[in-house]
């Protein structure tokens, strides 16, 4: 059977609290908006919270978050060498360690990173991951782009 990919409106906006999952993960929403209704701060579920999630951690550097200071990715630093294959190849290894080891929530499938453009000096990264609350073993997908900050 092939594998479905969804696109970001339907893994990120059409399955929040879907009826197929185990488990409800909740989180707040980063850009703290608030709610029309309640004025509270608005909340993201099921996918979209993983994915933030994990794209909060991949930006995380090492000593960045209080009393944690083992929990980073070490890319920023990875960005500044010469873009080759071994680079890209330790670029994936820090992201599959980083989900492996601090997000319980995720079953990686596969990390893609490509170089888009040498004076641009930025990385697309795609992650392709599981969720372990969906039932169904929908393969969801995380775009970001990497760029140095001079």
């Amino acid at each position: 059977m092939a594998e479905k990919t969804y696109t970001a409106y339907t893994d990120a906006e059409g399955t929040n609290l879907s009826t197929d999952v185990v488990r409800v993960w909740k989180d707040l929403d980063s850009t703290f908006a608030k709610h029309p209704v309640t004025s509270d701060i608005n909340r993201v579920f099921d996918v979209e919270a993983v994915k933030r999630s994990v794209k909060h951690l991949i930006l995380t550097d090492f000593g960045e978050r209080l009393f944690q200071p083992w929990l980073g990715s070490g890319i920023r630093a990875l960005l500044f060498e010469n873009l080759d294959s071994i680079v890209i190849r330790n670029l994936k290894d820090a992201i599959e360690t980083l989900l492996e080891n601090f997000e319980p929530r995720v079953l990686l499938t596969a990390v893609d990173i490509t170089g888009l453009n040498d004076d641009n000096n930025t990385l697309r990264v795609i992650i392709h991951f599981r969720m372990v609350n969906f039932p169904t073993g929908q393969v969801f997908r995380l775009e970001t782009f990497l760029n140095r900050i001079k």
